[in-house]
């Protein structure tokens, strides 16, 4: 199979696409996932000449449906009998973006991989991965699949380094199958050239994600930074909810608006909790940040993208691996406290103040 070569970003040549199926983690309010669908989307009506495009989901719910409830296990909005209806209309199937080879992954999206790669055996049919990552913690039996339909795959787009060796190494996948490409985040078009950080005030974006393990110790530990640095530098925090879904057992926001409600009424002021409701909105306040402490990953993807100084705190391992290729400042999320994050920084404004 060939490839188009778009700006350092692969996709799959293919001739004949009518009806193209993409199954991933959408639709749950993650902006991440949404980021990576509008770059998949956009390449297929282009290089495809706008096939009908099917994303099989759950019926939407409201908006504010998650605020406040706590989840008892993951759940991820593909509707997978939606999806096996579908996948025998479709010429092209298409895994991903992200992590959907999680722990979480339900056994239907078991059988949809394994009838993926008899469909394309049986009917000439084509399925491809793109810009998916593949972690230490995916089940044996997914991986045991997974092995087979991968190597049937017409093209596996791996979106960072230690999926890319893990997939050649521990499932023996055929590396002429597989292309290292960038996180399809990286590659959202974003026309709006004109916003641009603050030079006379100090806009500090935090994102937040709700982790079980050292739930009021991590609590205690980004009060007392953010009362330190609002006393320090007088500065602005963005606090940013990038998932308000079901692939968290608690909504980003929840958390927001507790470390909110938990400050004293004299910091609050500083203390922006931003209403995210589209990408757009979004990237418009992102942009403004003059440094980030990411907990998302694609925020940390959005602040390279950017230009802007980041700290990653790291919980999973596609944290490691993309600070490992981008050369991140990272801290482990078990051995996180204010004082290591004051410490990280005051070296990223120093490093800055320097180069500048």
């Amino acid at each position: 199979m060939t490839s188009y070569f778009i700006d350092n970003l692969f996709f799959p040549k293919l001739n004949n696409i009518n009806n193209v199926i993409i199954i991933g983690n959408y639709n749950d309010g993650n902006l991440g996932d949404e980021l990576m669908l509008s770059v998949i989307t956009n390449l297929i009506n282009i290089y495809y000449n706008n096939p009908n495009i099917y994303i099989p989901i759950k019926k939407q719910l409201p908006k504010n449906y998650f605020d406040n409830r706590i989840h008892s296990k993951n759940v991820y909005s593909v509707n997978y009998l939606e999806s096996l209806k579908k996948l025998f209309d479709s010429d092209l199937i298409i895994f991903g973006g992200g992590s959907i080879f999680s722990k979480d992954a339900s056994i239907p999206f078991y059988f949809i991989l394994l009838i993926a790669l008899v469909k394309k055996n049986l009917f000439k049919s084509h399925y491809f991965f793109y810009s998916i990552g593949f972690s230490k913690s995916t089940p044996k039996l997914l991986r045991l699949i997974s092995k087979y339909t991968l190597n049937g795959a017409d093209g596996i787009f791996v979106r960072d380094y230690f999926s890319n060796i893990r997939l050649i190494k521990d499932l023996k996948i055929d590396n002429k199958k597989i292309t290292k490409i960038e996180d399809a985040g990286f590659y959202y078009e974003d026309n709006n050239n004109e916003i641009v950080a603050s030079d006379t005030t100090i806009n500090i974006g935090i994102s937040l994600t709700y982790i079980d393990d050292n739930k009021e110790v991590f609590i205690k530990n980004i009060l007392k930074f953010i009362n330190k640095i609002v006393e320090t530098d007088d500065c602005n925090i963005f606090l940013f909810p990038f998932c308000l879904g079901l692939s968290s057992k608690r909504s980003d926001l929840t958390l927001c608006i507790d470390i909110l409600n938990s400050l004293e009424d004299r910091y609050k002021k500083n203390i922006i909790v931003v209403p995210i409701s589209n990408i757009k909105e979004m990237l418009s306040i992102f942009k403004r940040l003059n440094y980030v402490i990411c907990m998302r990953y694609h925020c940390a993807v959005l602040a390279k993208k950017y230009g802007i100084p980041s700290i990653v705190i790291s919980s999973e391992e596609k944290f490691d691996s993309f600070c490992f290729e981008y050369k991140c400042e990272k801290i482990n999320y078990s051995v996180l406290s204010a004082e290591l994050l004051e410490t990280k920084l005051e070296k990223l404004k120093k490093e800055h103040n320097d180069n500048n």
